[in-house]
């Protein structure tokens, strides 16, 4: 069996093509290497993109499997008289029916890094203390290979246009 990749980050992006294109690169790089299995969430813009490249390499690579964990966002309630199920919002998300929806957020990060070989992710530290970066940080603490396509230097979206930005990270920035 091949290596397993988990894919999670930071809930918005600064710039979309970029880091798309950055993110296309290095999950192709993983691929490559003898990624066979990835284990992504849908909870943010990164997950979202990192999945949809994912796909998108599954038609070109054929023995590659997806596999996507989400946070389910409603829970049930009773059955209509139709016999059918109808779902309410929550305010408090249930895990286990004790953790609110970060702490749940924060159980399947940690679920999905023990099961992977190595972790993309999109992990800005400057931003504060966030449920990716705790993720990265616990992939590192566990020894798991970690690949965070932020770069600082290339997220500038003042005053520059995508063209600029895929110039710099492609061309200009230090490999």
């Amino acid at each position: 069996m091949g290596e397993r990749a988990a894919i999670i980050g930071n809930r918005f992006l600064l710039n979309y093509k970029v880091v798309q294109a950055r993110t296309k690169k290095e999950i192709e790089k993983v691929i490559l290497g003898g990624c066979k299995k990835f284990i992504a969430g849908t909870n943010g813009q990164f997950e979202k993109i990192a999945l949809s490249i994912c796909c998108e390499f599954q038609k070109k690579y054929k023995d590659i499997e997806i596999e996507v964990v989400e946070i389910p966002a409603y829970k049930p309630k009773k059955k209509t008289e139709e016999g059918k199920t109808s779902f309410e919002k929550l305010d408090e998300l249930f895990f286990g029916d004790r953790l609110d929806f970060k702490k749940r957020l924060y159980e399947r990060n940690r679920k999905m890094i023990r099961r992977c070989d190595t972790l993309i992710c999109y992990v800005d530290e400057n931003y504060g203390k966030t449920s990716a970066l705790t993720a990265m940080n616990y992939a590192k603490r566990n020894n798991k290979k970690v690949i965070n396509v932020f770069d600082e230097k290339s997220e500038n979206v003042f005053g520059t246009t995508d063209e600029e930005d895929l110039d710099y990270y492609y061309n200009k920035r230090k490999k």
